[in-house]
């Protein structure tokens, strides 16, 4: 699951954050934390 999650977060960041959303705590940080590294590069 975890290699799917990041092949969608490498086509639609945004996508997987959003459909995740149930996951607020976990995911939310997660992809807070992708945003932060796709920003950085």
């Amino acid at each position: 699951m975890r290699n799917y999650n990041r092949k969608l977060l490498k086509r639609r960041v945004i996508s997987p954050c959003v459909s995740y959303g149930e996951w607020e705590g976990r995911l939310k940080r997660r992809c807070s934390h992708v945003f932060n590294i796709l920003n950085n590069n």
